[in-house]
């Protein structure tokens, strides 16, 4: 019997580590939010409440959905770690979301009760199908709630190593986002991973500006920071001097992003703002900075470098948790693009058909291990195409180089072939980050009369380029047949509500272009 087994045999889920360090280090803070700090002690005694109000008056029964439509606070880990102990589901819905889309999810979750907070209360509201319980976060978080009875802790049975933790709901560029079952392992390996390869302490600090309704929030470094006993320092939205001003005064070590909030705190000059560092001054203690959500731009790369700073790229999925490869910061640049190695209990392959592709052959990534998913929250059959012979397919594209790390070539649906060669359009777009003129860009395959498709790049410029300058500039760079046959300066890239470039809306606008 592992350690995990013998933790739910004894009453306890193996991830409750608001009741671990609570047992350990009761006065030792694992949250902050604005001005209030949260003890372990206090974030275990308000998980035991509200466990006890879910369970008692609000008639929630083991294995129902919780739903929460709010923005980041520290609530979220409250209600994380109520319904680990009382063997419920926490489903948190994208705050970007339209009310019909919102409505949508809560069909399929079906959750026992709803918490929304002001912001979005009036979203809840339009959204909220018959008969279901709408609370207020503010309410909730003031309320007195008394310390449930012994007899009450002993009636509930903590989620078990197997069973559902979160419902996430992905956030796919099309279509209705499917539900995935985090099980309570993928939390615990996650964990493990994280702290193993990125030798986390308990001494360690993160801010937290990414939202909580997203895996890369809770599971790159939060969840395992508070496993490791760790402090969380949570903001509800990005401002980029407020987060420089918490990462000093919280001697935060470690830190994550995606490229775009990086790209915006590099921007930021000391002295902008009065009474702000910059960003040398504020990542004085910064150990470890890990991007995800979309390929690192090398230029990033070297900016950050530049300023004493390193960067690693990082990547993962709601599905098989966010922290699946591992690159060393020794190799940060030599390697810089890579995302590494597997991480020390995730087994990763690169397949083409029924066989494993060769070193610099690109193919789609499959990944295996305990931390992957169960599955989709009733849909059997995006389960069965998703989950195969025990690997999940993920539809990313990828190659290991000869020395075994991993490098992420876009999304399958992505690839393009012009002239008989398989274009992938990461490729360009990494390309393309290295001028020092892009911003962004993304780029998409349009029919072609001679070499049956081409690309259009959609790019968005902080400086003047002359024609044909971006053309010329890939050709060092790059095969002649991935270079893009049109380039189409815009403001900005259209986005879905989860931040990723609607690549479809980009494909029909280039057709119009062609036109």
């Amino acid at each position: 019997m592992n350690a995990a087994t013998e933790s739910c045999r004894l009453g306890e889920c193996p991830v409750d580590y608001a009741r671990k360090w609570a047992r350990y280090l009761p006065e030792r803070p694992a949250l902050v939010f604005g001005d209030q700090a949260t003890s372990y002690g206090r974030l275990d005694a308000r998980a035991d409440a509200l466990a006890a109000w879910l369970t008692g008056p609000l008639g929630a029964r083991r294995g129902d959905r919780v739903a929460l439509l709010a923005a980041n606070h520290p609530f979220f880990f409250e209600l994380t770690f109520a319904c680990l102990r009382a063997g419920l589901v926490l489903a948190p819905i994208n705050t970007r979301l339209a009310a019909r889309e919102v409505a949508q999810l809560l069909e399929l979750a079906e959750p026992a009760v709803l918490f929304a907070d002001a912001r979005h209360r009036a979203r809840a509201d339009q959204a909220r199908p018959h008969g279901l319980k709408i609370l207020s976060v503010e309410e909730a978080v003031a309320a007195d709630l008394p310390a449930p009875s012994g007899s009450a802790r002993s009636a509930w049975r903590p989620l078990e190593w197997d069973e559902t933790a979160y419902l996430l709901f992905t956030s796919g560029t099309t279509g209705l986002p499917k539900a995935a079952e985090l099980p309570v392992r993928q939390l615990f390996w996650n964990a493990e991973n994280t702290q193993l390869a990125w030798e986390l302490r308990r001494d360690d600090a993160t801010v937290l500006y990414t939202p909580l309704f997203h895996t890369g929030a809770i599971n790159v470094l939060a969840f395992p920071l508070l496993a490791q006993g760790g402090l969380v320092v949570i903001h509800d939205g990005f401002d980029a001097n407020a987060i420089l001003d918490d990462t000093r005064t919280y001697h935060a070590t470690v830190l994550f992003g995606v490229p775009t909030t990086f790209q915006m705190l590099d921007a930021l000059a000391p002295g902008d703002v009065e009474g702000h560092p910059g960003l040398e001054a504020a990542f004085g203690s910064v150990r470890m900075v890990v991007c995800g959500g979309a390929p690192l731009p090398i230029a990033l790369i070297e900016r950050y470098r530049e300023r004493g700073v390193t960067l690693l790229q990082g990547f993962g999925m709601t599905e098989v948790g966010p922290n699946c490869f591992y690159l060393p910061r020794e190799h940060a640049f030599s390697k810089a693009g890579s995302v590494g190695k597997p991480m020390p209990y995730v087994q990763a392959q690169v397949r083409v058909g029924d066989r494993e592709a060769g070193v610099g052959e690109v193919g789609e990534l499959c990944l295996g291990g305990p931390q992957v998913c169960k599955g989709y929250f009733r849909n059997p059959e995006a389960t069965r195409k998703a989950l195969v012979d025990g690997w999940f397919l993920t539809g990313d594209l990828a190659k290991v180089d000869a020395d075994g790390f991993f490098t992420i070539a876009g999304r399958q649906k992505d690839m393009f072939i012009s002239g008989g060669e398989n274009v992938y359009p990461a490729e360009i777009e990494g390309a393309l980050a290295a001028h020092p003129a892009v911003r962004e860009s993304a780029v998409v395959a349009v029919p072609d009369p001679r070499w049956g498709e081409v690309g259009c790049a959609f790019v968005v410029l902080e400086g003047a380029v002359a024609e044909g300058e971006l053309a010329t500039f890939l050709q060092a760079r790059l095969a002649r047949y991935k270079i893009p046959r049109r380039f189409a300066q815009v403001p900005e890239l259209p986005r879905n509500s989860s931040g990723k470039v609607q690549k479809a809306v980009l494909a029909a606008e280039a057709r119009t272009l062609q036109a």
